[in-house]
């Protein structure tokens, strides 16, 4: 059983290579759709919840510019549901840069 603890990681996620050569109208709902990929790759967890920042930044300059890299903060824990059993879910938040180079 290796995911038995509580986790959080900061990561940076580069969009621009994963979002090459689609349309421009589906860029936005792709660079989602990936980024919940890596979330689950990288935390062996189905379950993916994406915050409303993380969204708005992404849709920030419109459906064709998304930013070619994120910063991400990706934590998982075990949430317990109303009937008492407990799932993994990976709730997956913007980091906003305080210094770039």
């Amino acid at each position: 059983m290796k995911n038995l603890k509580e986790l959080s990681i900061e990561c940076s996620i580069n969009l621009h290579k994963r979002t090459h050569g689609v349309k421009f109208t589906n860029r936005t709902s792709k660079a989602i759709k990936e980024i919940r990929k890596f979330a689950k790759k990288t935390m062996n967890v189905n379950d993916i919840r994406i915050d409303t920042l993380l969204n708005k930044e992404i849709c920030k300059n419109g459906p064709r510019r998304i930013p070619f890299r994120m910063k991400i903060r990706l934590c998982k824990k075990n949430w317990v549901s109303e009937r008492g059993n407990g799932t993994w879910v990976v709730f997956v938040t913007y980091v906003n840069p305080t210094c770039k180079k």
